[in-house]
């Protein structure tokens, strides 16, 4: 819990940022990837291929499903890393560029939601029990392609029965839009014992590392 309260904090003084067409380049620098000592991995889904830099101690771990493309983690006891990428394809994602689907995201959340955080949480799904969402922002520039980042924290019903059923979840999730599909970058922390300001700043540059080739 004081993990939330602390992000919420951050929330508080950055803001949801989803006015105009202000975009920020968010990719990470060489020099913090080197301050967390993350090392780029490759992941492929057909003709798409890219790399991202996740923490060297985290494992590769067999997808869960055909659209789990990358999976590494790392759970010792109640705490651990998960760091996955899926992909959807559809006609939304057929017929749009990057650009023109985050530029569709960020007016859906401005206009049809009136920025309200709370709406998202109700679309997200079941599985994510006592949901709350406390960032979006659908302004982002990665390596030159659009994305949106949501950050909410949740417990997961797919972890009940283990040890890891009551513990919270922080997850940072970047999405856009590449080949025609859609990808989602999941960074996700299980428990309560790292700061948020730590989270942060860690999570915004793996995910801020994403390249498509």
């Amino acid at each position: 819990m004081r993990n939330l309260i602390a992000l919420l904090y951050i929330v508080i003084l950055t803001g949801c940022d989803f006015s105009g067409n202000n975009y920020k380049d968010v990719t990470s620098s060489k020099n913090d990837i080197d301050f967390y000592d993350l090392v780029n991995v490759p992941f492929k889904d057909g003709a798409t291929s890219g790399t991202i830099a996740i923490p060297r101690f985290l494992e590769k771990r067999k997808p869960i499903n055909k659209d789990n493309i990358f999976q590494y983690s790392y759970f010792d006891n109640k705490t651990g890393y998960l760091i996955s990428i899926e992909k959807l394809m559809s006609r939304n994602t057929q017929k749009l560029s990057d650009k023109e689907y985050i530029d569709v995201i960020r007016e859906g959340f401005k206009k049809e939601m009136n920025g309200d955080l709370s709406e998202i949480e109700r679309m997200l799904h079941p599985t994510m029990q006592n949901v709350k969402v406390i960032q979006f922002e659908g302004n982002l520039i990665i390596h030159d392609k659009y994305f949106f980042k949501r950050v909410s924290y949740y417990q997961d019903k797919h972890l009940a029965g283990t040890s890891l059923a009551d513990v919270f979840c922080t997850n940072f999730q970047f999405v856009t839009i590449h080949n025609k599909t859609k990808y989602s970058i999941n960074v996700n922390y299980y428990g309560d014992d790292k700061s948020a300001s730590e989270l942060v700043g860690f999570f915004n540059t793996i995910g801020g590392s994403v390249y498509f080739n």
